[in-house]
């Protein structure tokens, strides 16, 4: 995101945060916003679900970070994550990543260089994208979820849920043949144990990768 009034900052030069806003859009997606005292303001996307919790902690944040220059990234995230007494957990997780986002997105418009230059260059010049299963698009790559009637529980499930991902995810590869790579979404919905014997069951019909 381009802020019209802000200009590029020299590595003499002083920069400070001066607020930190979260928000919480209609269909609980949560951004955090960074502003500084040069005008730049940096943007990062939190967690979807626990969305007022995850809102509420980043500015929480402030007590930390208010007052300092946002440019040595990786210190303010080592000392947000250090600095807790219980440390992880997906709300802290969460919030800490929308925090990063938005100093590296702060960090870049400094030095007037998108992130990705900061962080080395790019690795590639073309990247191959895939869509989720719209047969009306002709894509050659699809990401689906565990083909099956239902989604599947936080628990471990048992062989009648695996059967019935492998036979959907059978049917779709009878469908579009060896010329479609189709991927699989578990979605962190599927526990390790039941992860395990999906990946054995669908070995036969070559899955493109599991997210």
């Amino acid at each position: 995101m381009s802020d019209s009034t802000a200009r590029l900052i020299g590595p003499d030069e002083a920069i400070k945060v001066t607020k930190i806003e979260s928000f919480v859009l209609v269909n609980s997606w949560v951004f955090v916003k960074i502003s500084t005292d040069a005008g730049i303001t940096g943007w990062g996307e939190m967690l979807k679900d626990d969305a007022k919790a995850c809102a509420a902690g980043a500015l929480e944040v402030a007590d930390y970070l208010v007052g300092k220059d946002p440019r040595p990234v990786v210190h303010h995230w080592q000392a947000i994550h250090r600095g807790a007494f219980y440390r992880g957990g997906p709300i802290k997780t969460a919030i800490l990543s929308g925090i990063d986002q938005a100093l590296w997105d702060i960090a870049g418009k400094c030095h007037g260089v998108p992130v990705y230059k900061l962080l080395g260059g790019p690795t590639r010049e073309r990247v191959r994208v895939y869509g989720h299963v719209d047969e009306k698009t002709g894509v050659n790559a699809m990401k689906v979820g565990p083909p099956a009637s239902r989604r599947a529980s936080k628990y471990v499930e048992g062989q009648r849920f695996v059967d019935e991902v492998v036979e959907g995810f059978k049917a779709l590869r009878d469908k579009h043949g060896s010329g479609v790579d189709i991927a699989v979404d578990f979605h962190g919905a599927v526990q390790p144990p039941t992860a395990m014997l999906l990946m054995k069951a669908l070995e036969p019909y070559q899955p493109w990768f599991y997210e």
